[in-house]
């Protein structure tokens, strides 16, 4: 059995760009006069997760890390931009064929389904429902316990196994869109597979969008 998994923005989800607004705006309303939403300050840093960008955004304006509460408003006013954005312009999209190979995937005996995600949880879930991919009953690693996305795949890797029920899995590889998602991988020993919408083609080493079931087992079969 092989144990695919995949992160979400960007790669499941075509969300990158609304979830940095959203996320921008969430903590603007937490931080108030000590955070500009003009400003270009989540430029400043790079990060993997929310909970790390949050803890610097925090940092950086108040020279403190957010306390439980103020995580928990900038959540919910993460939620609450979610929902005017798609009441305004529609559910969120899928990276072309990302809901019909998940599809296939989970309904396949010979593949175990996990996601990684440096989204939290609550976020996460939501973009996946917006979607309509059918993600419930496959293990979701999300950054609400984590801060980097190197912790957030090994823990994926680790509850699949309990999932699943096995010691070992015959390829693991995990599916993202950010050079952080190749080193996690590449360091815990897993092959990378890069999701791209603005390449050309698809090939193993980088997708455009997601083929079939049927087409992914070759592009395994052939290079990996």
């Amino acid at each position: 059995m092989d144990l695919l998994i995949f992160d979400i923005d960007g790669t499941l989800v075509d969300s990158n760009e609304i979830d940095r607004k959203c996320f921008e705006n969430s903590v603007y309303h937490v931080l108030g006069d000590k955070f500009s939403i003009d400003s270009k300050v989540l430029e400043l840093f790079e990060f993997e997760t929310d909970t790390e960008l949050a803890m610097k955004l925090f940092m950086h304006h108040k020279g403190r890390y957010p306390r439980t509460y103020e995580l928990n408003q900038v959540k919910n006013n993460l939620i609450q931009c979610f929902e005017s954005f798609t009441s305004a312009n529609g559910n969120f999209i899928q990276i072309p064929g990302a809901r019909q190979l998940f599809r296939e995937l989970k309904n396949s005996d010979d593949i175990a389904l996990s996601i990684a995600t440096g989204s939290w949880k609550i976020s996460a879930e939501y973009k996946l429902d917006s979607t309509d991919i059918r993600w419930r009953y496959v293990p979701l690693i999300s950054a609400d316990k984590f801060r980097n996305k190197f912790e957030i795949i090994n823990e994926a890797r680790i509850q699949s196994r309990v999932y699943y029920g096995t010691s070992n899995f015959k390829r693991e590889i995990y599916f993202g869109d950010k050079d952080w998602d190749e080193r996690a991988a590449k360091k815990l020993g897993m092959k990378f597979i890069n999701v791209d919408k603005t390449l050309n083609s698809n090939s193993i080493k980088g997708l455009s969008s997601f083929p079939n079931m049927t087409e992914l087992m070759e592009l395994f079969a052939e290079y990996l």
